[in-house]
């Protein structure tokens, strides 16, 4: 697997789904807007390339964040595992 590389579009998104639903008390990936995280991230790049979106909840250390990645626990389907693999 390549290194893992920044990119301020993902970033962008993010904090501004932070700043909306935190002080409305939400977790999850829809926007108080309604919106979802492919809509958030259009504001900010181009998304007609490969992309996915990993939560991770709770987690204090950067190595509790891969681990939560890595491990999916209570996931069927282990999304956040496939997505971190996914060259």
């Amino acid at each position: 697997m390549p290194p893992l590389v920044w990119a301020n579009p993902l970033a962008q998104a993010a904090r501004t789904h932070v700043e909306d639903i935190g002080p409305a008390g939400i977790i999850g990936p829809v926007g108080t807007d309604g919106s979802l995280p492919q809509k958030r991230l259009a504001r900010f790049a181009n998304v007609n390339e490969i992309w996915a979106e990993s939560n991770v909840l709770g987690a204090i250390t950067a190595t509790e964040v891969i681990s939560q990645l890595l491990v999916c626990d209570g996931a069927q389907h282990r999304g956040s595992r496939k997505n971190f693999f996914n060259k």
